[in-house]
């Protein structure tokens, strides 16, 4: 492992038997941080990029972006979170993405200040590998919310 220092950031290096490099990670006393770019990152032995995640302080953090991202060996995009201060936040879309091997949309969650949190429709969806959806559910502020399609609906009992 190779490792060297910045500003007090401490800079890992460690390599795959092939020398290939197996992942980096910046450090402030002892935890996860850089302000400018992921503070760690893995590769796979063939070289290819495979996880990056952005830290500050040891937590989860990026204004601008997704603060983690996960790739399969091929290279595809499979999973994508925003997180803002150690909690999933994303007040213009979904917070956490997942997609499968074929580039099918999986899981799809709102959040706002680490709360399921959606005002304009589901807030939590999960589709099967086939494209169906499989889970759907509403939430504002981290409570669950009835499911608006049944909202006017009245009951057959009364």
């Amino acid at each position: 492992m190779d490792s060297s220092s910045f500003d007090n950031t401490q800079k890992n290096i460690s390599y795959y038997p092939n020398g290939k490099i197996k992942s980096i990670n910046w450090k402030l006393n002892d935890k996860y941080h850089n302000k400018n770019e992921p503070a760690w990152k893995k590769w796979n032995d063939q070289g290819q990029l495979i996880k990056e995640g952005w830290y500050l302080n040891g937590k989860l953090h990026n204004e601008n972006g997704p603060a983690w991202r996960k790739w399969n060996d091929q290279g595809q995009l499979i999973e994508e979170q925003w997180v803002i201060n150690g909690k999933s936040h994303n007040k213009n879309g979904p917070a956490w993405i997942e997609w499968n091997n074929k580039g099918q949309l999986v899981i799809e969650i709102w959040y706002l200040n680490g709360k399921y949190h959606n005002k304009n429709g589901p807030a939590y969806q999960r589709w099967n590998d086939q494209g169906q959806l499989i889970k759907c559910e509403y939430y504002l502020n981290g409570q669950l919310q009835p499911d608006p399609k049944w909202k006017n609906v009245k009951s057959a009992n009364k």
